[in-house]
């Protein structure tokens, strides 16, 4: 028992620790293609006839129980080391996780490596691994393709299928903004690859999101030109309360806004808030009072175009 509790990470432990945009390392893209194998197991005990964890406390016995890359062993044995940047890898002896996995370079090391470190080990409910199944299964089918425009309209529609989905959500925003696996190479314009539906479809995932964050900033570029007196009206409506917004966010979500509506009014309230001082006393009944004072008038430009 001693080994459990300081070996792995308990259930609720390793719920709580999820992939954001900050911590990804590895999207699911380059997970998929980089690794040898990609299981769903779970950590399994194997104690000698006196009892002792027979197993060296930086490695790991994970028990297989499905496999969707590669031919492994039932039983196969993980480091549980980091390897490179990035946070440990995720085990658990309870709940079964995704995994992906690499065998090292170095022939000698006989122990498999979780690819990418924390972004390799993902924790999902069971709908979730018959969605990332799905995913990975047609990414694998797609890098059969060779090079060319083919491919590339594939790379593109399964990325947009990411973002739609409840799974790999943040991998496919960031493999279509280019800073992922497949389009960062420099000259590569995505939204130029994207067709008017896929573009259509990227935007009412966008409009759906409640916990919007600077990623979902990142990708409204993309999405310009679908409907932009809507995406205007969703842009103003999370101004409706500033005292839930950061400075620097709602200074961000102002630009975009003035972006869309070209307003000489919204932009003068810009130039106001950005010339605040950060350690002038008053900064934040001046932030509230400009925030409000723009939200005023971005709505009206919104219900009565003609009043700019």
């Amino acid at each position: 028992m001693k080994y459990f509790g300081t070996m792995i990470f308990f259930l609720g432990l390793v719920l709580s620790s999820t992939v954001s945009g900050q911590e990804l390392s590895f999207t699911l893209g380059r997970l998929v293609l980089e690794s040898d194998y990609i299981v769903i197991a779970k950590g399994k005990v194997q104690k000698t006839e006196e009892g002792a964890q027979s197993v060296p406390v930086n490695e790991i016995n994970l028990e297989v129980q499905s496999q969707l890359k590669g031919m492994s062993d039932p039983l196969i044995k993980v480091s549980t080391q980091t390897h490179g940047p990035g946070d440990k890898p995720l085990f658990s002896f309870k709940a079964p996780i995704l995994y992906f996995l690499h065998a090292p370079e170095d022939s000698t090391e006989t122990l498999l490596w979780v690819t990418g470190n924390r972004s390799g080990s993902r924790v999902v409910a069971p709908f979730g691994l018959v969605r990332y199944s799905g995913l990975i299964q047609e990414l694998l089918q797609i890098d059969t393709l060779p090079e060319g425009e083919e491919r590339t309209n594939a790379l593109v529609e399964w990325n947009v299928k990411c973002v739609e989905g409840q799974y790999g959500t943040t991998d496919g925003m960031l493999e279509l903004l280019g800073k992922g696996y497949f389009f960062s190479a420099p000259g590569i314009k995505v939204k130029e690859l994207l067709t008017v539906q896929q573009r259509k479809r990227l935007f009412d995932v966008l409009l759906k999101v409640t916990d919007f964050d600077y990623l979902h900033l990142e990708m409204l570029p993309l999405v310009y030109g679908v409907n932009d007196l809507k995406l205007q009206q969703f842009l103003v409506d999370k101004m409706k309360d500033p005292s839930n917004l950061s400075p620097r966010f709602a200074l961000t979500v102002m630009t975009e806004i003035q972006k869309l509506n070209q307003s000489d009014r919204c932009k003068a309230f810009i130039k106001e808030y950005e010339d605040i001082r950060w350690n002038d006393p008053e900064r934040k009944e001046k932030r509230r009072v400009l925030l409000e004072g723009f939200y005023k008038a971005a709505q009206e430009l919104i219900t009565e175009p003609t009043k700019e």
